[in-house]
């Protein structure tokens, strides 16, 4: 079960300050027929679809709002619709396609039937160093003007000291500036 908790505005003065008691209240919750714990990665109300994986597997699974499960993707192979076994994020991007990142591979464009549209190489120069986010996805894919865009982070641009701009050039920061095109 995935609940889904939000703060709002209490009209009761309650006491405050690290001793003070904190009352958590459930105020929606999302039951899916799944044996394994669940993460969800996205969610778009304006289409009634979650997107969520299982925390051991990392298979992704499209999930409806009544907690309905649409589609399990079996993407986390090397078959023709396949991203290979290092599956981390996925995004919904629009009422047609979704998107999956391999954490080695870059980002691969699905329809909602599992069959895969697009591989977009990963921007990354070089691999500095490795992170596996759990429960966070690093990436968001959005449209502009019609177009299909992904906004990611780069990893190894958090720190400054291992980017050498004399040894990479200013093609690297001019790539790392965009955002993939999915056109």
């Amino acid at each position: 079960m995935i609940s889904l908790v939000s703060c709002g505005k209490s009209e009761k003065r309650n006491p405050t300050g690290p001793t003070a008691k904190l009352k958590l209240e459930v105020v929606d919750s999302l039951i899916v027929d799944e044996l394994e714990p669940l993460v969800m990665d996205d969610h778009r109300s304006d289409l009634g679809y979650y997107l969520l994986r299982n925390t051991k597997s990392r298979q992704p699974l499209l999930v409806d709002e009544q907690g309905t499960v649409i589609q399990e993707f079996d993407i986390l192979n090397e078959g023709p619709d396949g991203i290979g076994s290092f599956g981390t994020g996925y995004r919904l991007l629009n009422d047609t396609s979704w998107v999956a990142q391999n954490l080695m591979t870059g980002f691969y464009l699905y329809d909602y039937q599992g069959k895969r549209k697009k591989h977009l190489p990963s921007l990354q120069k070089g691999i500095f160093s490795i992170t596996i986010n759990t429960n966070r996805t690093t990436f968001h894919p959005f449209m502009k003007n019609g177009a299909a865009y992904i906004l990611g982070e780069e990893s190894n641009a958090f720190d400054h000291k291992a980017i050498d701009p004399e040894k990479l050039g200013a093609d690297f920061y001019t790539t790392q500036k965009r955002s993939l095109n999915m056109r």
